[in-house]
């Protein structure tokens, strides 16, 4: 069987893209630079690419790395979701609800039907998303 990549290195790789460099992402998980460094290298190696790049800007993703991102973002999605699901059937967590909207109902009728959820499911964390339908989809895709 080939080589997985781990899922601190999935994670590294995801946190250099959302803050843009592995100084700002290394501070972020508190890591060292070195160690986020060798833990990206190490990912490449396992891949046989290269999936960033160093930019103007900071990290840029390669050609690979465009490709490979929504893959490790759906990964670590659904493995949240997997241990999420683990917690509430095992009773140690009341769960969590995220669901996305535009802006007309979540002013008006959403706020109503939270108070009464709320009440019913005092635990439950409830997350609400506000955006048109297409913004909606991608999100939603992309876990």
């Amino acid at each position: 069987m080939k080589e997985l990549p781990k899922i601190n290195q999935l994670r590294n790789f995801q946190a250099i893209i959302r803050y843009g460099s592995i100084r700002t992402a290394s501070h972020a998980l508190l890591q060292t630079q070195s160690a986020m460094t060798r833990s990206i290298q190490e990912l490449e190696r396992i891949l046989g690419i290269t999936l960033l790049a160093r930019g103007a800007q900071g990290m840029v993703l390669t050609k690979m790395g465009r490709i490979f991102e929504p893959r490790v973002n759906m990964i670590l999605n659904d493995l949240e979701r997997a241990v999420d699901e683990l917690h509430q059937a095992s009773q140690l967590s009341q769960g969590t609800v995220v669901f996305g909207c535009s802006h007309l109902p979540a002013f008006s009728v959403i706020s109503s039907l939270i108070n009464r959820f709320q009440m019913e499911h005092p635990t439950a964390s409830i997350t609400i998303v506000e955006g048109q339908l297409s913004e909606l989809i991608t999100s939603l895709r992309l876990g």
